[in-house]
């Protein structure tokens, strides 16, 4: 509806009356359109409504699982390694090690077996007397049994070293290559690190903050709107000002023109009156004064209607040069028709309708949730958590150059044990908050049903006014009547006319006056009651 009726006063002010090439025909209408489309204060409202709108959907998606993905790539100048640089030496030795470790046993092993055995033979020698006379009659084969033992241990290191050779040779490389994949298996490769993940939040119960911040991103955004047509309630009041302001001055410059010829035309009949000897130059020196006090009054109220043009045309937005001209500028005391004021102020509605009421009624709802959400701080929080990782190295087969990755579904629950006091405080200052707003209410109700009853009783004061005006301005007509009528005479005297005429004057004013005080009471009265839309 709202957005109806300002396209109604957009086409409305978009219709605007052109007279000849420069002059614009504003009505009323017009105007608040215009201000209300050009005012910044209403482009800002505007933007902090869409601002608020935003904010209450962003707050909704608390509600909804979020979905983020990581990605990280790491460059490092060391690797790491499980083993240490003496156990990598020895396994890939592995081989060459063990095939030594084996020369040097089968060297010990044969040198105690030779030394055995000489041993032995030297015994059964010394045991047999006859074998030994024998070897003692036969050096040749003395000598012969007594070098038994070397050949048989030059025999036993010439297997031995076969044996190493060809341990080395066939056995000890392959130990070797086997040491060096253990090597290569505990050997993490971390120089180039690639880690992606991507996981998934569900909240479940977070203590009803989430709730509760989504009404108070509700309740922000009705305060905006309520705040934006207070904001155009204003402006449509201010234009109303300068527009009836102008009305006003445009209805004194005809009275000071009107006065002007008046005083002009009863300067040339005196003169004549002069001539004839009917009047005195007296007489005539102070209706030139009269007439030049009527031209500075004529001066002075077209200086302010020019000022009153730029204020309106900086409220609506225009050029404060553009050449205006009012639609009611026109209208003289007697065809100023006001429209029918308010019969009668319902404090109650009016404390309904008022956007400072319902700002108020909205922060103290505000206030409320806020101490929702300061409770949820002594409350657990329960959240639903899921995603899959890859890194590259992976360690699920080994360690290997290559991605690997696992998917993970767990529940992470949240509880407060000790905070010394700081969410009671919390709570405790979201109340005095919440009793701030209530606080604020109650004033502004105050405040407005004095409001309504100081306006009901100026509309009441300028309805008064307007009727003793319309009542003064028929005497003084009257009374400039049969004073013209005795000057014609010569029965009463040209200062008597010139009474007359002032006094004419100042009625007319002070009626004109009346009608725009008594209109623009009504609307204040009407803007107090929150029904500034249906003010004229």
């Amino acid at each position: 509806m709202k957005k109806l009726i300002f396209s109604v006063l957009t086409a409305l002010a978009c219709s605007v009356q052109i007279t000849n090439a420069e002059t614009q025909v504003l009505t009323l209408d017009s105007c608040r359109a215009l201000a209300i489309r050009n005012n910044n204060d209403l482009k800002m409202s505007s933007a902090k409504k869409q601002k608020a709108y935003y904010d209450r959907k962003a707050a909704f998606t608390k509600f909804l699982p979020r979905i983020t993905a990581t990605g990280a790539y790491i460059l490092s100048s060391k690797d790491i390694s499980l083993l240490s640089e003496e156990t990598q030496d020895k396994l890939n030795n592995l081989g060459t090690n063990a095939g030594a470790a084996m020369g040097q046993s089968l060297q010990q092993s044969t040198q105690q077996m030779t030394q055995q055995m000489s041993q032995q033979a030297m015994q059964q020698v010394m045991q047999n007397p006859e074998l030994m006379q024998m070897l003692m009659q036969n050096p040749q084969m003395m000598q012969q049994v007594m070098q038994m033992p070397q050949k048989v241990q030059g025999m036993t290191e010439k297997m031995t070293e076969n044996v190493v050779n060809g341990f080395n040779e066939k056995v000890a490389p392959k130990m070797n290559a086997i040491g060096g994949e253990i090597v290569d298996e505990f050997d993490i490769d971390n120089t180039n690190i690639g880690v992606i993940s991507v996981m998934l939040t569900q909240p479940i119960y977070m203590g009803g903050k989430i709730a509760a911040y989504h009404n108070i991103m509700k309740k922000v955004e009705q305060l905006t709107n309520a705040q934006s047509v207070g904001k155009e309630n204003d402006v449509i009041v201010e234009t109303d000002e300068a527009y009836w302001r102008i009305v006003g001055l445009e209805s004194k410059k005809r009275l000071a023109q009107s006065y002007l010829r008046t005083i002009d035309t009863l300067n040339k009949d005196v003169d004549k009156l002069i001539e004839a000897g009917f009047a005195t130059k007296a007489d005539g020196l102070k209706v030139r004064v009269k007439l030049n006090e009527a031209k500075v009054a004529v001066i002075q109220v077209e200086n302010g209607i020019t000022l009153s043009k730029m204020l309106l045309c900086q409220i609506c937005g225009l050029d404060m040069n553009s050449d205006i001209q009012l639609a009611d500028a026109n209208i003289d005391a007697e065809g100023f028709v006001v429209p029918e004021t308010t019969a009668a102020a319902n404090i109650d509605e009016a404390i309904k309708s008022r956007h400072e009421m319902q700002s108020l009624a909205l922060a103290k709802e505000i206030g409320e949730e806020k101490v929702k959400i300061a409770r949820s701080e002594y409350l657990p929080t329960v959240a639903l958590m899921g995603g899959y990782t890859t890194t590259n190295p992976s360690a699920f087969d080994g360690i290997k150059n290559e991605f690997g990755g696992m998917w993970n579904v767990g529940v992470v629950v949240k509880v407060p044990v000790v905070t010394c006091g700081e969410r009671i405080y919390k709570v405790r200052a979201a109340k005095e908050e919440a009793k701030i707003a209530e606080y604020q209410y109650d004033e502004a109700k105050e405040k407005i049903t004095l409001q309504v009853n100081q306006n009901t009783q100026k509309v009441a004061e300028a309805s008064e006014r307007l009727h003793t005006a319309k009542e003064s301005l028929k005497e003084a007509q009257e009374n400039l009547r049969y004073a013209e009528v005795g000057m014609k005479e010569g029965m009463i005297p040209v200062s008597d006319v010139l009474q007359a005429e002032t006094a004419l004057l100042k009625a007319q004013s002070t009626a004109i006056e009346a009608d725009i005080d008594l209109l623009l009471a009504d609307l204040y009265l009407k803007k107090s009651l929150g029904k500034i839309q249906n003010a004229h």
